[in-house]
Protein backbone atom coordinates (compact mmCIF):
# COMPACT_ATOMS: atom_id res chain seq x y z
CA UNK A 1 0.00 0.00 0.00
CA UNK A 2 1.40 3.43 -0.91
CA UNK A 3 2.28 5.81 1.85
CA UNK A 4 0.98 9.36 2.00
CA UNK A 5 2.42 12.81 2.50
CA UNK A 6 0.36 15.06 4.74
CA UNK A 7 0.62 18.84 4.74
CA UNK A 8 -1.45 21.79 5.89
CA UNK A 9 -2.36 24.77 3.74
CA UNK A 10 -2.72 27.84 5.92
CA UNK A 11 -4.26 31.12 4.82
CA UNK A 12 -2.48 34.16 6.27
CA UNK A 13 -3.63 36.94 3.92
CA UNK A 14 -6.75 39.12 4.15
CA UNK A 15 -8.58 37.68 1.12
CA UNK A 16 -10.50 34.40 1.47
CA UNK A 17 -9.72 31.74 -1.16
CA UNK A 18 -11.08 28.48 -2.52
CA UNK A 19 -8.53 25.70 -3.10
CA UNK A 20 -8.53 23.00 -5.78
CA UNK A 21 -5.58 20.62 -5.54
CA UNK A 22 -4.69 17.55 -7.62
CA UNK A 23 -2.42 14.66 -6.66
CA UNK A 24 -0.11 14.32 -9.67
CA UNK A 25 0.69 10.66 -8.95
CA UNK A 26 -2.94 9.52 -9.00
CA UNK A 27 -4.56 12.27 -11.06
CA UNK A 28 -7.25 12.59 -8.36
CA UNK A 29 -8.36 15.77 -6.66
CA UNK A 30 -7.04 16.01 -3.11
CA UNK A 31 -9.05 19.18 -2.37
CA UNK A 32 -12.12 20.31 -4.30
CA UNK A 33 -13.45 23.84 -3.84
CA UNK A 34 -12.19 23.86 -0.25
CA UNK A 35 -12.74 27.31 1.28
CA UNK A 36 -9.93 28.75 3.38
CA UNK A 37 -10.75 31.93 5.25
CA UNK A 38 -8.27 34.22 6.99
CA UNK A 39 -6.17 32.34 9.60
CA UNK A 40 -7.74 28.96 8.74
CA UNK A 41 -6.03 25.85 7.38
CA UNK A 42 -6.92 22.62 5.64
CA UNK A 43 -5.08 19.31 5.78
CA UNK A 44 -4.16 17.58 2.52
CA UNK A 45 -2.88 14.05 1.85
CA UNK A 46 -1.17 13.02 -1.40
CA UNK A 47 0.33 9.67 -2.43
CA UNK A 48 4.07 9.20 -1.89
CA UNK A 49 6.27 7.08 -4.14
CA UNK A 50 8.92 4.63 -2.90
CA UNK A 51 11.32 7.55 -2.25
CA UNK A 52 8.70 9.21 0.00
CA UNK A 53 8.21 12.03 -2.50
CA UNK A 54 5.11 13.13 -4.36
CA UNK A 55 3.76 16.06 -6.31
CA UNK A 56 0.58 18.08 -6.60
CA UNK A 57 -0.71 21.19 -8.25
Amino acid sequence: MPSTIHFDLRKNQMTDVTVNLWDDRTGQQAASNAPINVAERIGVDIVANSDSTGSSH
